[in-house]
Protein backbone atom coordinates (compact mmCIF):
# COMPACT_ATOMS: atom_id res chain seq x y z
CA UNK A 1 0.00 0.00 0.00
CA UNK A 2 2.78 2.38 0.40
CA UNK A 3 3.89 1.80 -2.59
CA UNK A 4 1.01 2.84 -4.45
CA UNK A 5 0.31 6.09 -2.51
CA UNK A 6 3.97 6.87 -3.03
CA UNK A 7 3.77 5.63 -7.18
CA UNK A 8 0.62 7.60 -7.02
CA UNK A 9 1.89 10.91 -5.79
CA UNK A 10 4.59 10.92 -8.41
CA UNK A 11 2.60 9.97 -11.13
CA UNK A 12 0.07 12.77 -10.28
CA UNK A 13 3.00 15.43 -10.11
CA UNK A 14 4.12 14.59 -13.89
CA UNK A 15 0.55 13.64 -15.45
CA UNK A 16 -0.63 15.84 -18.25
CA UNK A 17 -4.07 16.21 -19.76
CA UNK A 18 -5.48 16.32 -23.55
CA UNK A 19 -4.62 20.17 -23.14
CA UNK A 20 -0.68 19.24 -22.84
CA UNK A 21 -0.45 16.96 -25.78
CA UNK A 22 1.64 17.79 -29.08
CA UNK A 23 2.08 14.05 -30.31
CA UNK A 24 -1.09 13.23 -32.38
CA UNK A 25 -1.27 9.92 -31.21
CA UNK A 26 -1.09 10.90 -27.31
CA UNK A 27 -4.07 13.08 -28.14
CA UNK A 28 -6.05 11.01 -30.30
CA UNK A 29 -5.85 8.74 -27.24
CA UNK A 30 -6.36 11.47 -24.53
CA UNK A 31 -9.55 12.83 -26.75
CA UNK A 32 -11.04 9.36 -27.29
CA UNK A 33 -9.83 6.89 -24.86
CA UNK A 34 -9.67 9.27 -21.52
CA UNK A 35 -12.25 11.84 -21.74
CA UNK A 36 -14.80 10.49 -24.47
CA UNK A 37 -17.90 9.35 -21.87
CA UNK A 38 -20.20 7.72 -24.53
CA UNK A 39 -22.09 5.03 -23.28
CA UNK A 40 -22.43 1.55 -25.20
CA UNK A 41 -24.53 -1.09 -24.81
CA UNK A 42 -21.77 -3.63 -24.66
CA UNK A 43 -21.02 -1.71 -21.18
CA UNK A 44 -24.42 -2.56 -19.45
CA UNK A 45 -24.16 -6.42 -20.99
CA UNK A 46 -21.43 -6.79 -19.32
CA UNK A 47 -21.76 -5.54 -16.16
CA UNK A 48 -25.39 -7.45 -15.98
CA UNK A 49 -23.16 -10.71 -16.70
CA UNK A 50 -20.71 -9.30 -13.74
CA UNK A 51 -23.81 -9.10 -11.43
CA UNK A 52 -24.43 -12.55 -12.11
CA UNK A 53 -20.90 -13.49 -10.84
CA UNK A 54 -21.33 -11.87 -7.74
CA UNK A 55 -23.59 -14.02 -6.48
CA UNK A 56 -21.37 -17.13 -7.81
CA UNK A 57 -20.14 -19.34 -5.27
CA UNK A 58 -18.98 -21.91 -7.24
CA UNK A 59 -15.62 -23.09 -5.75
CA UNK A 60 -12.26 -23.34 -8.14
CA UNK A 61 -9.23 -25.43 -8.02
CA UNK A 62 -6.34 -23.46 -6.77
CA UNK A 63 -4.62 -23.14 -9.91
CA UNK A 64 -1.96 -20.18 -9.93
CA UNK A 65 0.35 -19.03 -12.30
CA UNK A 66 0.80 -15.71 -11.24
CA UNK A 67 1.63 -13.42 -8.52
CA UNK A 68 -1.55 -13.20 -6.98
CA UNK A 69 -3.97 -15.01 -4.13
CA UNK A 70 -2.14 -18.02 -2.88
CA UNK A 71 -5.74 -19.07 -1.19
CA UNK A 72 -6.08 -23.00 -1.41
CA UNK A 73 -9.81 -22.56 -2.44
CA UNK A 74 -11.59 -19.58 -4.26
CA UNK A 75 -15.25 -18.81 -5.23
CA UNK A 76 -16.04 -17.73 -8.46
CA UNK A 77 -18.06 -14.44 -6.64
CA UNK A 78 -14.18 -13.93 -4.92
CA UNK A 79 -13.07 -13.67 -8.56
CA UNK A 80 -15.42 -11.46 -9.80
CA UNK A 81 -15.40 -9.15 -7.09
CA UNK A 82 -11.61 -9.11 -6.74
CA UNK A 83 -9.76 -9.98 -9.74
CA UNK A 84 -11.88 -9.60 -12.68
CA UNK A 85 -11.12 -6.03 -14.82
CA UNK A 86 -13.37 -3.11 -13.44
CA UNK A 87 -16.20 -1.01 -14.71
CA UNK A 88 -13.85 1.97 -15.88
CA UNK A 89 -10.92 -0.21 -16.93
CA UNK A 90 -13.28 -2.48 -18.96
CA UNK A 91 -14.78 0.76 -20.63
CA UNK A 92 -10.91 2.02 -21.35
CA UNK A 93 -10.28 -1.29 -22.67
CA UNK A 94 -13.22 -1.14 -25.63
CA UNK A 95 -12.37 2.55 -26.31
CA UNK A 96 -8.96 2.07 -26.81
CA UNK A 97 -9.99 -1.38 -28.62
CA UNK A 98 -12.36 0.89 -30.53
CA UNK A 99 -9.84 3.74 -31.56
CA UNK A 100 -6.86 0.98 -32.59
CA UNK A 101 -9.40 -1.02 -34.88
CA UNK A 102 -7.01 -4.10 -34.31
CA UNK A 103 -7.00 -7.44 -36.42
CA UNK A 104 -6.03 -9.18 -33.79
CA UNK A 105 -6.03 -9.31 -30.29
CA UNK A 106 -4.48 -11.38 -27.43
CA UNK A 107 -5.13 -11.78 -23.56
CA UNK A 108 -2.93 -13.08 -20.99
CA UNK A 109 -4.87 -13.67 -18.01
CA UNK A 110 -8.48 -14.19 -18.65
CA UNK A 111 -10.19 -15.05 -15.88
CA UNK A 112 -13.69 -14.82 -16.11
CA UNK A 113 -13.63 -13.02 -19.29
CA UNK A 114 -14.89 -9.86 -18.78
CA UNK A 115 -11.69 -8.20 -20.10
CA UNK A 116 -12.15 -10.12 -22.92
CA UNK A 117 -15.57 -9.12 -23.22
CA UNK A 118 -14.86 -5.36 -23.08
CA UNK A 119 -11.84 -5.52 -25.70
CA UNK A 120 -13.45 -7.61 -28.20
CA UNK A 121 -16.80 -5.69 -27.75
CA UNK A 122 -15.19 -2.72 -29.02
CA UNK A 123 -12.94 -4.41 -32.25
CA UNK A 124 -16.18 -6.90 -33.36
CA UNK A 125 -14.12 -8.59 -36.13
CA UNK A 126 -11.25 -8.87 -34.59
CA UNK A 127 -9.69 -12.50 -33.77
CA UNK A 128 -9.15 -13.07 -30.44
CA UNK A 129 -6.71 -15.30 -28.47
CA UNK A 130 -6.32 -15.69 -24.50
CA UNK A 131 -4.58 -17.52 -22.20
CA UNK A 132 -6.28 -18.53 -18.44
CA UNK A 133 -4.12 -21.01 -15.95
CA UNK A 134 -6.73 -22.01 -14.01
CA UNK A 135 -9.24 -24.73 -16.02
CA UNK A 136 -12.47 -23.85 -14.69
CA UNK A 137 -11.94 -19.91 -15.28
CA UNK A 138 -10.90 -21.14 -18.73
CA UNK A 139 -14.02 -23.14 -19.53
CA UNK A 140 -16.29 -20.01 -17.70
CA UNK A 141 -14.60 -17.57 -20.10
CA UNK A 142 -14.79 -19.44 -22.93
CA UNK A 143 -18.59 -19.63 -22.48
CA UNK A 144 -19.34 -16.48 -21.80
CA UNK A 145 -17.28 -15.44 -25.09
CA UNK A 146 -19.67 -17.93 -26.97
CA UNK A 147 -22.47 -16.93 -25.37
CA UNK A 148 -21.89 -12.63 -26.17
CA UNK A 149 -21.53 -14.43 -29.90
CA UNK A 150 -17.67 -13.42 -29.99
CA UNK A 151 -16.36 -13.26 -33.23
CA UNK A 152 -14.07 -16.15 -33.64
CA UNK A 153 -12.62 -16.08 -30.65
CA UNK A 154 -10.74 -18.75 -28.55
CA UNK A 155 -9.08 -19.33 -24.78
CA UNK A 156 -6.47 -21.58 -24.10
CA UNK A 157 -5.74 -23.22 -20.65
CA UNK A 158 -2.32 -23.27 -19.01
CA UNK A 159 0.81 -21.76 -18.62
CA UNK A 160 1.61 -18.16 -20.23
CA UNK A 161 4.93 -19.47 -21.50
CA UNK A 162 3.53 -22.98 -22.23
CA UNK A 163 0.06 -21.90 -24.87
CA UNK A 164 1.94 -18.35 -25.92
CA UNK A 165 3.07 -20.11 -29.10
CA UNK A 166 0.31 -21.90 -30.23
CA UNK A 167 -1.99 -18.46 -29.28
CA UNK A 168 0.43 -16.76 -31.60
CA UNK A 169 0.53 -19.46 -34.43
CA UNK A 170 -2.97 -18.83 -34.63
CA UNK A 171 -2.94 -15.31 -34.62
CA UNK A 172 -0.18 -14.55 -36.74
CA UNK A 173 0.72 -10.95 -36.45
CA UNK A 174 -0.84 -9.30 -32.86
CA UNK A 175 -2.13 -6.03 -33.35
CA UNK A 176 -3.10 -5.36 -29.50
CA UNK A 177 -2.39 -7.34 -26.47
CA UNK A 178 -3.61 -6.66 -22.56
CA UNK A 179 -1.19 -8.70 -20.04
CA UNK A 180 -2.95 -9.25 -16.95
CA UNK A 181 -2.12 -12.42 -14.89
CA UNK A 182 1.71 -12.13 -13.64
CA UNK A 183 2.95 -9.00 -11.88
CA UNK A 184 6.45 -10.03 -10.88
CA UNK A 185 8.90 -7.97 -12.45
CA UNK A 186 10.84 -10.62 -14.47
CA UNK A 187 8.41 -12.80 -15.27
CA UNK A 188 6.53 -9.34 -17.14
CA UNK A 189 9.62 -8.50 -18.69
CA UNK A 190 10.15 -12.34 -19.98
CA UNK A 191 6.35 -11.94 -21.72
CA UNK A 192 7.29 -8.50 -23.13
CA UNK A 193 10.48 -9.86 -25.04
CA UNK A 194 8.81 -13.17 -25.86
CA UNK A 195 5.40 -10.91 -27.28
CA UNK A 196 8.04 -9.05 -29.38
CA UNK A 197 8.51 -11.01 -32.74
CA UNK A 198 5.08 -11.16 -32.95
CA UNK A 199 3.79 -8.18 -33.22
CA UNK A 200 2.67 -6.48 -35.97
CA UNK A 201 4.41 -2.72 -36.91
CA UNK A 202 1.76 -0.64 -35.43
CA UNK A 203 1.03 -3.01 -32.65
CA UNK A 204 -0.31 -1.53 -28.40
CA UNK A 205 0.49 -3.53 -25.48
CA UNK A 206 -1.56 -2.34 -22.32
CA UNK A 207 -0.19 -3.88 -19.24
CA UNK A 208 -2.52 -3.91 -16.36
CA UNK A 209 -1.60 -3.34 -12.93
CA UNK A 210 1.79 -1.22 -13.66
CA UNK A 211 2.05 -0.14 -10.24
CA UNK A 212 0.96 -3.03 -8.17
CA UNK A 213 4.54 -3.31 -6.39
CA UNK A 214 7.80 -2.16 -6.63
CA UNK A 215 8.55 -4.75 -9.09
CA UNK A 216 5.58 -4.43 -11.38
CA UNK A 217 6.49 -0.23 -11.52
CA UNK A 218 10.35 -0.95 -12.35
CA UNK A 219 9.11 -3.30 -15.16
CA UNK A 220 6.76 -1.22 -16.32
CA UNK A 221 9.92 1.63 -16.57
CA UNK A 222 11.89 -0.94 -18.46
CA UNK A 223 9.26 -1.35 -20.99
CA UNK A 224 9.03 1.90 -21.56
CA UNK A 225 12.59 2.54 -22.17
CA UNK A 226 12.62 -0.23 -24.90
CA UNK A 227 14.03 1.14 -27.79
CA UNK A 228 10.76 -0.37 -29.76
CA UNK A 229 8.59 1.37 -27.76
CA UNK A 230 7.91 4.45 -29.40
CA UNK A 231 4.87 5.96 -26.65
CA UNK A 232 4.70 4.98 -23.97
CA UNK A 233 1.60 6.10 -21.61
CA UNK A 234 0.92 5.92 -17.89
CA UNK A 235 -2.40 5.92 -16.59
CA UNK A 236 -1.44 4.45 -13.30
CA UNK A 237 -3.66 1.53 -13.59
CA UNK A 238 -2.40 0.67 -16.59
CA UNK A 239 0.27 1.19 -19.14
CA UNK A 240 0.19 1.48 -22.84
CA UNK A 241 3.01 0.69 -25.15
CA UNK A 242 3.01 2.02 -28.43
CA UNK A 243 5.20 0.68 -31.29
CA UNK A 244 5.64 1.96 -34.79
CA UNK A 245 8.17 3.51 -36.50
CA UNK A 246 5.59 6.56 -37.51
CA UNK A 247 6.39 7.86 -33.61
CA UNK A 248 9.56 9.60 -34.49
CA UNK A 249 10.32 11.46 -31.36
CA UNK A 250 10.45 8.42 -28.55
CA UNK A 251 8.07 9.71 -25.47
CA UNK A 252 6.81 8.72 -22.22
CA UNK A 253 3.65 10.55 -20.45
CA UNK A 254 1.86 9.67 -17.81
CA UNK A 255 -1.84 11.22 -18.42
CA UNK A 256 -4.99 11.88 -16.43
CA UNK A 257 -8.52 12.90 -17.42
CA UNK A 258 -8.89 16.56 -17.08
CA UNK A 259 -11.44 16.77 -14.55
CA UNK A 260 -8.28 15.13 -12.31
CA UNK A 261 -6.71 18.82 -13.03
CA UNK A 262 -9.37 20.78 -13.66
CA UNK A 263 -7.31 24.06 -13.24
CA UNK A 264 -5.76 23.03 -16.35
CA UNK A 265 -8.26 23.94 -18.66
CA UNK A 266 -5.84 24.91 -21.97
CA UNK A 267 -6.34 28.56 -21.75
CA UNK A 268 -2.94 29.80 -20.29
Amino acid sequence: MRHRISAFVKFYRSAKVVYDLHSPTAYRFAARVLEDRRWYYRFDEVEALRKKLLKDQSELPPTDFGAGSKTPKRRIAEVARHAAAPPALGRMLFRTALLQRPRTILELGTSLGISALYLTGGALQARFRSIEGNPLLAQRAQAHLDAFKVHDAKVFCGAFRQMLPAACAELGQIDLAYIDGDHRYEATLELFESLLPHLSENALLIFDDIHWSPGMSRAWEAIARHPQVRLSIDTFRAGFAFFGQHLRVKQHLALVPRVWKPWRMGFL
